[in-house]
């Protein structure tokens, strides 16, 4: 038997059935219909005898060809059933997270692969070894997909508390300027090392500036001694405050010094392999610190060898104001106009992605088939 429980998008309809199929009812209210003939629904668990199925979704249920959704005439309900859970999509795709908890069982992995799960005395394996767990809970590791590791360093700078973004980097640009290659080591050992410890597995780090001769290997030493995966972005600054920039000139390098780095950094570290333990990508910092050419430059060289890119887009009202004034754009548009979109490509913070002013759904920007708003 299976039990539904869930709500609607604003939860003032709740429901709770062991009935299938499932007919339920969803209010008009403007959060939970934002477009004419869209259901919308959230927090939907269906527990079944072994397995439990937990079901998010901020958008429109699409009806595919071999789904079970059925709608009726005015769309005000719509009937759901165990076999068309595969067949639930919102904008962002499928919404599906299958949840399964398994107890007292062994793990045994070969190469940092899993290769069976089930009881030991049915395991025929020779372990190297073996790790006692008993009163433990083995869970993936988290993974962190944006991080600036130096900044370790500076922590609770009083000259930088309650600042404004651009107050905030202004007042920190003059100490990361004496950052040595030895710094960029320490904090990376440092920072790493606290996130191992609560859990963390795989995580990227946004390096963007490389003073008194800091490279970005600097920091791969650092990962490799502490034994997580790690994605090193070699970062770039090069408009400084004498070209309208934000950083002082001192941070900044020249943009072909920086496209023959990033070439080197690929070439010498990156690995594409399954299972890589590091790669690669390419991080321009942001609107404020580099040049339009630098962006296309690098997604071309980043394409070239099939490397990922980064950067910070649309973090705060400051972000929106310079673009505007410098681009003649929103961050969301400008990013879009330097091709800085696709499945190969991950922005930082977005908190304020509008083709407009105005925050609504008609004027969000669509990055790479993700809706954001």
């Amino acid at each position: 038997m299976s039990i539904f429980t869930g709500s609607c998008l604003c939860g003032s309809i709740n429901y709770k059935s062991n009935s299938d199929p499932l007919v339920i009812q969803n209010c008009h209210c403007d959060q939970c219909r934002k477009a004419t003939g869209s259901v919308y629904l959230t927090n939907l668990f269906i527990k079944e005898e072994n397995f439990e199925y937990l079901i998010q979704t901020e958008g429109p249920f699409r009806k595919k060809e071999t789904s079970s959704v059925s709608s009726s005439a005015d769309d005000r309900e719509f009937t759901l059933t165990v076999s068309m859970i595969v067949s639930i999509f919102n904008n962002s795709g499928e919404t599906i997270i299958e949840r399964k908890e398994i107890s007292n069982k062994s793990i045994y992995c070969e190469n940092g692969k899993i290769i069976d799960i089930g009881d030991l005395e049915n395991f025929n394996y020779n372990p190297g070894l073996i790790i006692d767990a008993h009163e433990m809970v083995v869970i993936p590791g988290l993974v962190n997909t944006h991080h600036h590791l130096f900044q370790n360093l500076t922590r609770c700078y009083p000259g930088s508390q309650n600042e404004s973004l651009f107050g905030w980097l202004t007042n920190l640009y003059p100490i990361w300027s004496k950052i040595l290659p030895s710094d960029i080591y320490i904090s990376t050992l440092i920072g790493l090392s606290e996130m191992v410890i609560s859990g963390c597995t795989t995580s990227s780090d946004h390096l963007y500036l490389f003073p008194n001769g800091s490279k970005l290997e600097n920091q791969i030493e650092a990962a490799s001694e502490v034994g997580c995966r790690f994605h090193a972005t070699r970062g770039s600054m090069s408009i400084g405050v004498s070209k309208g920039g934000l950083p002082p000139d001192t941070l900044t390098e020249n943009e072909n010094s920086i496209i023959k780095d990033c070439q080197r950094v690929i070439e010498n570290f990156h690995d594409s392999s399954e299972f890589s333990m590091l790669k690669i990508a390419l991080a321009p910092c942001s609107p404020f610190s580099v040049s339009q050419d630098l962006m296309k430059e690098t997604a071309k060289l980043a394409r070239n060898y099939s490397v990922s890119m980064h950067t910070h887009l649309a973090e705060n009202n400051e972000d929106i104001v310079y673009t505007k004034q410098n681009f003649g754009m929103t961050p969301g548009e400008y990013i879009e106009d330097l091709g800085w979109v696709g499945d190969d490509v991950w922005h930082a913070h977005c908190c304020l992605l509008y083709t407009s002013d105005a925050a609504d759904e008609e004027d969000s920007v669509d990055l790479g088939g993700r809706r954001i708003i």
